[in-house]
């Protein structure tokens, strides 16, 4: 059953990224928040890559790899903007109970060059992480059902993040990024929404150092009150669900398009499931380990 290999792989990615700032410590502080990234994005990669070589490489001949036509690249770009108060209306629920580690990190890069940040926040975690977890997760638990293995690989994605405020919105958006990839049978679709969220991230920070505030504002930014995130939820509770409903209808478009819209209807009526077994003792405890830690970060430490 290849549901127990990945479940291996993600328990195996869990424990390495827990004990890598204890092995590598000193190395991580002698290094810039970019190379941070970089060693970060490699630490989670090199599991993976060693499941491929034991599967002696033949998941990547499973893997939804098609080239898009010019008009499916808009609609996808266009998709990834209309999830953007999706993401948002998710995040300011879980920053109600949960701290955004994001806006400290994304402080730090505010003086540094645009190309830079896109490049290290916005492209490499879009081409690293859509290859490992609606690549390799997604396709390896695809033999249960089309949507047990959307939930269980952005379950996976989620809980990879180490924190409660983007495990919320990671596992919602690692949910539609795998049904996005079935609609259109290409891994370069999830690969550019992810692309188009975390890149606003980076011009909103752009944006904000253009206009001669005072040093630390772009923290600042992200730093607001009860009452302004009751306020801001209001707002966009509304646009949420627009732009959900619009980010549909695009998916569904793109399924046409591909030539798969006979396939999703399949999928959304139940027709594409699997009786393969997911949850097993390696996910319980992966889950297990990965719930504590968060737990006890936000809560405890």
């Amino acid at each position: 059953n290849r549901s127990k290999g990945i479940n291996r792989l993600f328990l195996a990615m869990v424990l390495v990224s827990l004990a890598s700032p204890f092995l590598l410590g000193r190395l991580l502080e002698g290094m810039n928040i970019y190379q941070n990234f970089a060693v970060s994005q490699l630490i989670f990669l090199l599991p993976v890559l060693i499941y491929i070589l034991c599967c002696r490489g033949e998941i990547l001949g499973e893997l939804q790899i098609r080239w898009l036509g010019l008009s499916e690249i808009l609609m996808v770009l266009l998709l990834g903007i209309l999830l953007l108060p999706v993401v948002t209306w998710i995040n300011l629920i879980s920053m109600m109970f949960a701290q955004n580690y994001v806006a400290s990190t994304l402080a730090e890069t505010e003086s540094s060059a645009l190309a830079l940040n896109f490049l290290y926040v916005a492209l490499i975690p879009a081409v690293s992480e859509e290859f490992m977890f609606r690549g390799v997760f997604f396709h390896g638990y695809r033999g249960a059902g089309i949507w047990k293995a959307a939930l269980c690989s952005g379950l996976c994605f989620g809980l990879m993040h180490l924190n409660l405020n983007q495990f919320c919105y990671a596992f919602v958006l690692g949910v539609i990024l795998a049904i996005l990839v079935e609609a259109t049978g290409s891994l370069f679709s999830s690969m550019l929404v992810h692309m188009v969220i975390n890149g606003s991230s980076v011009l909103s920070l752009a944006v904000t150092s253009q206009v001669n505030l005072p040093e630390g504002t772009g923290e600042a930014v992200y730093t607001v009150t009860r009452g302004d995130m009751m306020m801001a939820l209001g707002f966009y509770t509304i646009w949420a669900v627009i732009f959900g409903m619009l980010a549909v209808l695009v998916i569904r478009w793109l399924a046409r398009h591909s030539g798969r819209g006979e396939h999703m209807r399949q999928v959304f009526r139940g027709g594409a499931g699997g009786r393969r077994r997911i949850f097993t003792p390696c996910l319980a405890a992966a889950v297990l380990i990965c719930v504590g830690y968060m737990v006890s970060m936000e809560f405890l430490l």
